[in-house]
């Protein structure tokens, strides 16, 4: 089967060519590389073009447009049996190709095979992450629908590199492009609602993590929240009258708010006090959980001790402390 890898770009030329040479170190050779480079001003499009790749096709958006609106474009090029997106951050190991067609290949009742991420950061431990945390391989390869959607509700376990898709998924679903943070989480949540997942607890893909990254950007502005919040929306619309598991909608909103619970406790961490109280408001407005509700709480008369100058120190471990609350 053949593979269509499109790729979105935008000011990479720090960590282009390390993503383009994964691809051409794939054992697996029957694949197409498709490039959207989106405005870049940082020569990111001469870094591809003398890259060197076999089976690679460029295009140039006039304009910046994002992510999600340029890989929406590129789609139309997908012309193989499977896509994957990778983007300029992050790389794959020489198995990921073989390794996920393979597992579509023998399950065609599967529309996702997704294998475990590293998850890299310039200055944090490196940690894992994937479908397999929730679904371990003595259960098997393929996680059945009901199952994948109700881990996915919890929590987005799949970063965007360890995704080989059937190409009719994206036949059937955009990315939404109001959507530059969940937009991913979203799209696994609609392919899980439609068919099995294949997990791989091999680590294949690694997620880049910096503080010039989209992801990093739209946290500090607590723009995520505001995607996920409108995320819960969509599905509610989208649901309605037939959830795919039973409370689905009630059990990504509990998802939703740890996600945010989680993102307050990291602002604590980095001084940010305001954004964190922000983000506590958001938590306590939608928490379904009792428990949920108490945290926020928590947290926000916390945050009126921590803002005294003495009390500076504790952040660390008060927001430690709250973690292993919940």
């Amino acid at each position: 089967m053949s593979v269509t890898i499109l790729m979105p770009v935008y000011n990479g030329a720090t960590f282009l060519a390390r993503s383009l040479k994964s691809i051409g170190d794939q054992t697996y050779s029957d694949w197409h590389l498709v490039v959207g480079d989106d405005a870049s001003t940082d020569g990111s499009a001469e870094i591809v073009e003398r890259g060197g790749l076999p089976r690679m096709t460029l295009f140039k958006n006039p304009r910046n447009i994002g992510w999600a609106q340029t890989v929406n474009l590129l789609m139309a090029k997908a012309d193989a049996d499977y896509v994957a997106v990778l983007h300029q951050d992050d790389w794959w190991e020489p198995e990921f190709l073989a390794t996920m067609a393979g597992r579509l290949d023998r399950a065609p009742h599967s529309m996702l095979a997704v294998s475990a991420a590293r998850i890299v950061h310039p200055t944090r431990p490196e940690t894992l992450s994937g479908l397999h945390l929730g679904w371990p391989l003595e259960k098997g390869l393929s996680c059945p629908s009901s199952t994948a959607l109700s881990l996915l509700l919890q929590r987005n376990w799949i970063r965007c590199p360890t995704v080989l898709a059937r190409t009719e998924l994206y036949r059937r679903y955009a990315f939404d492009e109001s959507l530059p943070f969940a937009c991913d989480w979203l799209m696994w949540l609609r392919a899980a609602a439609l068919a099995s997942v294949e997990v791989s607890p091999e680590v294949l893909a690694n997620y880049q993590l910096h503080e010039q990254s989209q992801t990093s950007g739209l946290l500090k502005g607590n723009l995520t929240t505001i995607d996920m919040l409108r995320m819960i929306q969509v599905l509610t619309a989208e649901w309605a009258g037939h959830e795919p598991v039973k409370d689905a909608i009630r059990g990504l909103t509990i998802g939703v708010t740890y996600e945010i619970l989680a993102d307050a406790g990291l602002k604590v961490e980095a001084g940010d006090l305001d954004g964190a109280a922000q983000q506590l408001r958001f938590a306590r407005a939608i928490a379904r959980r009792p428990r949920q509700a108490v945290l926020s709480l928590a947290g926000q008369a916390a945050i009126g001790v921590l803002r005294l100058p003495v009390m500076s120190g504790l952040r660390r471990p008060i927001t430690q402390a709250g973690r292993r609350i919940w």
